[in-house]
């Protein structure tokens, strides 16, 4: 359990991936794009908010989490 997932970075990787711009994130999220950086500088964030970047971005971002789970338990 030595690598911790960053979900921040893995949030910010993903929105640049698919061309969102912070912009259109935080209009989505009904919120300012200073918080959404926040957001990016965190390595963990509000289940519910997860949730949100997951249906937004159109990715499971939960599964980063389960997969490791699996990992950590085969190992």
């Amino acid at each position: 359990m030595s690598n911790k997932i960053n979900i921040g970075q893995e949030l910010r990787d993903e929105m640049k991936r698919q061309n969102y711009s912070v912009r259109k994130i935080a209009k989505s999220f009904n919120t300012d794009r200073k918080c959404i950086y926040r957001i990016f500088d965190k390595k963990s964030i509000d289940t519910d908010r997860l949730y949100e970047f997951s249906v937004l971005l159109k990715r499971d971002f939960f599964k980063l989490y389960s997969d490791r789970i699996t990992s950590d338990t085969t190992t």
